[in-house]
């Protein structure tokens, strides 16, 4: 088992809150890097070493799970030296602690849903899952069930079934509750004060969004891409934020299938050219963000047949908006920023045809491969 000895939190108001609620569920809304999923880790330590428990973490994907709550949760054992590697099954994603078990697993079956009891649940953003996988879940739950998640979707059943709950403790928490939060990041949350009001209201304030002007739609949402078809990609460049890398697959003339393959910080050109030669055949087209025709250039000296994207953002706009999407179960970071992508509004509340910038990064690289895949060099629509 992992060292028990008594630990020393650097914690919040938010710890404390979820440590000493008695409620069956705790809600924990917040906006983006507030420190919420965090804080309920750290209470689940501290329950897991106090009494025998089984506690099962799991997020709406493998992906999702690995580079959210799994990270955060290593990276805090490694912080309060309580990590082990013995007392860690990696194959199942099992940890250890004194006389307890903490499960890391994805909801991407949902017939992992109906797998064997416990007596604590987390799930990490629970917006992205469906209720009634979420409910199997809390009936095979024998204590309580943690929640967290940004209030983008302000008709969520979160709202409608477990807020009105007379056992349910509700915790918001901002960016300000995060003591421990890097100076570039605050600037950037709160620029969004004078870019948009709704998305200030989500990711700043941590407050029910009210998306009225969203761009696109809800997409279906599907366990894998269909064979065949015309598969090309798509590519918007990062460091600080995420490099987004994108499947498409047009299909029966107005089908758009998506799958996400990379989204990931502080990735450099030579990182990505190895994880492109990875994941994409050979001759694969990739469409990328021409205000970088320096490391585009770069892509195709390694081999690989990357070319500038049209930018066109209402042409791209539009030319998604005319398409039925279907995105994988997968691709949370696609599925995250379709949720928040909306267009601007002037003083008076009036629409812009220009997108807020702001979790864009996906959505930008689907838009630079379909709009351009359907271009001809002269720039008119080819007939597809």
């Amino acid at each position: 088992m992992l060292k028990t000895k008594k630990l020393k939190y650097k914690g919040s108001e938010i710890l404390s809150k979820n440590l000493e609620s008695p409620d069956r569920i705790i809600v924990n809304q917040g906006g983006t890097s507030s420190g919420k999923t965090w804080s309920v880790l750290q209470a689940l330590v501290a329950k897991a070493i106090k009494e025998k428990l089984h506690i099962s973490v799991c997020s709406v994907s493998l992906p999702h799970l690995k580079k959210g709550a799994l990270l955060d949760f290593t990276n805090m054992l490694n912080a309060y030296d309580l990590y082990d590697e013995q007392f860690y099954n990696k194959t199942d994603n099992i940890f250890k602690i004194s006389k307890s078990r903490i499960e890391f697993f994805s909801l991407d079956d949902p017939g992992k849903a109906r797998g064997p009891r416990r007596d604590i649940l987390f799930v990490n953003e629970c917006n992205l899952v469906p209720y009634e996988t979420f409910n199997q879940l809390m009936l095979r739950t024998r204590k309580q069930v943690f929640i967290d998640y940004n209030p983008v979707d302000e008709n969520h059943w979160i709202y409608e079934h477990l807020l009105i709950r007379t056992d349910c403790t509700f915790i918001k928490s901002t960016y300000k509750d995060n003591h421990f939060l890097d100076k570039n990041i605050i600037k950037e949350i709160e620029r969004l004060k004078e870019t948009d009001e709704n998305l200030w209201r989500i990711y700043g304030l941590g407050e029910r969004g009210q998306l009225k002007t969203t761009i696109y739609n809800a997409w279906d949402i599907v366990d894998e891409l269909p064979e065949g078809g015309d598969v090309f990609y798509g590519l918007d460049f990062g460091y600080n934020v995420p490099t987004a890398l994108v499947k498409c697959c047009l299909k029966d003339g107005n089908q758009l299938w998506v799958d996400e393959l990379i989204y990931q910080t502080y990735l450099t050109n030579s990182e990505l050219i190895i994880r492109m030669n990875d994941l994409l055949p050979a001759h694969a087209s990739i469409y990328a963000d021409a205000a970088e025709p320096q490391r585009i250039a770069e892509i195709r000296k390694a081999g690989l047949n990357c070319k500038s994207a049209d930018k066109s953002v209402k042409d791209g706009i539009d030319k998604m908006k005319r398409m039925k999407v279907f995105v994988t179960r997968r691709s949370t970071n696609i599925l995250k920023e379709r949720q928040g992508y909306k267009w601007k509004e002037d003083a008076n509340g009036n629409l812009i045809d220009e997108p807020v910038k702001f979790n864009d990064h996906a959505l930008d690289a689907i838009r630079y491969a379909v709009h351009t895949h359907g271009l001809r060099p002269s720039g008119k629509y080819a007939m597809r």
